[in-house]
């Protein structure tokens, strides 16, 4: 019953109820079959919500249990996102850090690239937009689309240090 009610909130558009119902599901039923459903969809009733608190906290609850995978990549992406918008940058380069370690998606890995880029470039630190994204550019030739992203922030970097060779040879 209290699933349904769950359901109902979040069908009619009641953020805050459904987040709290969810929430209160995923903490009440640990060993229900859909209990990592029950935190995801709490996570984006609270994404929805802009409830930073409830957000930062359920992203991470969600990230820090290995048995969690089905909706890592849009949780991972969702805090990345939260952390761009909040100028957390340092939390936001240790998630990505963390991700491209052993990335499940190539794709959102790219997409955790940009936030990054956007952030060193934002902040005008282009040689440390350069130090952290070369490496990357030869750890992952032949994947796309992270490849062709690292190389793009790679020849941007350079370009903007007015290192107009490396660039053309990076860019080509």
């Amino acid at each position: 019953m209290k699933w349904r009610i769950a359901r109902v909130f979040k069908e009619t558009e009641r953020h805050w109820e459904a987040l709290w119902a969810f929430y209160h599901l995923y903490q009440d039923y640990q060993d229900h079959e859909q209990v990592e459903d029950f935190l995801f969809i709490a996570f984006k009733q609270a994404d929805v919500l802009v409830d930073v608190h409830m957000l930062e906290m359920l992203a991470n609850e969600y990230l820090g249990n290995e048995k969690y995978a089905k909706y890592q990549d849009e949780v991972t992406l969702g805090l990345a996102a939260f952390y761009s918008k909040q100028k957390r940058y340092k939390e936001l380069v240790t998630l990505s850090k963390d991700y491209l370690k052993e990335p499940r998606s190539f794709v959102v890995a790219a997409q955790l690239m940009n936030y990054i880029g956007n952030y060193y470039v934002q902040e005008t630190k282009f040689a440390e937009l350069n130090a952290y994204v070369s490496p990357l550019v030869s750890r992952f030739k032949a994947r796309a689309p992270l490849y062709e992203t690292t190389r793009y922030w790679n020849g941007l970097s350079q370009i903007l240090l007015a290192d107009y060779a490396s660039a053309a040879e990076t860019m080509s």
